[in-house]
């Protein structure tokens, strides 16, 4: 059974050939707002693809002083692809350190709390900020699939705004 990171990688692909570091730069750029991976494991997995022939080293570009494998998905690794997208159970995942923090954070004194609180809030305004404004740079058209997945973030951020709101008004 694949992971979520394989499948974003085939998906990634079924797009363009890519290099692994411009796979891990669309983690950083698009994905990452919805889904993370660390640079070790996004060449892991495209180890495990290659040898699960979903993938190929379609050509490797030696025109810098590193030589860049550019990979491309198979037709296995798009039946794969296309299976997962028709028929996969989803089961979210809801941990969240900092709200762990603030389920224990009780004995805490009340300007400690809500100093935990305000910063958090400070860092969750501004990366909504950033996600509105990269939000309002891209056209419907061209765009659609990174404004889909934005409109969630910027969702997911006004949503944790209002639970710290909430924490504030009750601590």
């Amino acid at each position: 059974m694949k992971n979520v990171l394989q499948y974003t990688i085939l998906g990634l692909l079924n797009e363009n050939n890519l290099t692994g570091y411009e796979i891990y730069k669309e983690f950083n750029e698009v994905i990452g707002e919805i889904w993370s991976a660390k640079h070790s494991q996004v060449y892991n997995e495209l180890k495990k693809l290659v040898n699960d022939n979903e993938i190929i080293v379609d050509n490797i570009d030696k025109s810098s002083k590193v030589e860049k494998k550019v990979y491309a998905i198979t037709d296995i690794g798009k039946k794969n692809l296309y299976h997962w997208l028709e028929n996969a159970v989803d089961v979210e995942n809801t941990k969240d350190p900092f709200a762990i923090r603030v389920y224990f954070f009780e004995k805490l004194k009340k300007n400690k709390k809500k100093e935990i609180l305000v910063n958090k809030k400070e860092e969750k305004t501004k990366n909504l900020e950033e996600l509105k404004t990269i939000y309002g740079t891209l056209n419907k058209q061209d765009d659609l699939q990174h404004i889909l997945i934005l409109k969630k973030a910027i969702l997911r951020e006004e949503a944790y705004i209002e639970w710290l709101e909430f924490c504030l008004e009750n601590v």
